[in-house]
């Protein structure tokens, strides 16, 4: 069982359309059923009910569901820390692309590079 695997079927679950998935977890959608049925032959079930266009959760994908997002929600708590925390200078720079002005980088910035952004800057505040 693969934590991609476990992505595609939470998202498939919300989803119950194969292309919105494939959509929404940025592959194609053969690969969505290439997943779904590695899944469900590890798993010795089906976890989906395909009925033409329409796809439904089986009695087992329900039961499923809870523990494939507490496995996802585990993963997600031990990459955390792992995660770099954005530096303020990281911060001002997200800021000044988001902003028309620099005056709008005090509110993300330490208060000695909002001075310096500001004092140094060619533009005039609107």
């Amino acid at each position: 069982m693969e934590v991609r695997q476990l992505q595609i079927f939470r998202t498939l679950a919300e989803e119950l359309n194969f292309t919105r998935t494939a959509e929404k977890v940025h592959t194609v959608q053969s690969n969505v059923t290439a997943q779904i049925k590695a899944l469900e032959e590890e798993l010795g079930t089906p976890l989906f009910d395909r009925l033409g266009r329409r796809v439904t959760l089986t009695d087992a994908g329900r039961n499923f569901l809870p523990f494939a997002s507490q496995a996802l929600a585990a993963m997600d708590q031990v990459s955390a820390p792992s995660r770099p925390a954005p530096s303020p200078a990281g911060r001002c720079a997200s800021a000044l692309r988001r902003a028309s002005s620099p005056i709008a980088c005090p509110r993300y910035c330490t208060p000695s590079a909002a001075t310096f952004l500001m004092s140094n800057s060619s533009s005039s505040p609107t």
